[in-house]
Formats: structure tokens, sequence, C-alpha cells
């Protein structure tokens, strides 16, 4: 991921490359401002198969924010493109 900062150093964007897709652009977080970046819902928690394995979302790089989009998952295309969109557009 590479972040965008302003002339004062603040990070207002970041960007993320995948070898399948042009870049991808994402907002800072509409809510504290933090760069955003694209997850993957970890396959396992407490060692039993998690329902959202798979699926993939965005969220807020500021941990105490907890911002996020809502999980998709790929059935063909890749859904970053709409997550990203999504993300961007606040929906």
């Amino acid at each position: 991921m590479i972040e965008f900062s302003d002339k004062d150093g603040n990070v207002r964007g970041a960007m993320v490359y995948s070898e399948d897709l042009l870049e991808l652009r994402l907002k800072p977080c509409p809510h504290c401002g933090h760069p955003a970046s694209f997850r993957q819902v970890d396959p396992t928690l407490d060692g039993e198969e998690h329902p959202l394995a798979g699926s993939e979302y965005i969220d807020c790089t500021n941990k105490l924010c907890g911002a996020s989009t809502v999980a998709m998952w790929s059935t063909g295309d890749d859904c970053r493109p709409l997550l990203a969109e999504r993300w961007n557009r606040r929906i």
C-alpha cells in the first residue's frame, strides 16, 4: 500500500496495487481521516471455520475507529473494484 500525504505530512489517501487489477485508490476514512485498506476474512477463528471465510472488505487502518464496508465474496469477477467504489462513495 502506498499512502498519500498533504504538504503537512498528514495521510490523505492510499493506493493498493494488485497483479490482476489496475491500481485502486481508496479515499481516507470518512470518520477519522486515516487511510483505508483491503482485508480478507481469516478462514479460521479460534480453530473453527469462520462463516465469512474468504470474503473481502475495506476497513479503516485506525483500530480505534472501526469503520468498514460490508464483506463481499468474489463469484467470478474480483469484488475489490466494487468495494472501492462503495468505500469511496460512502455507500
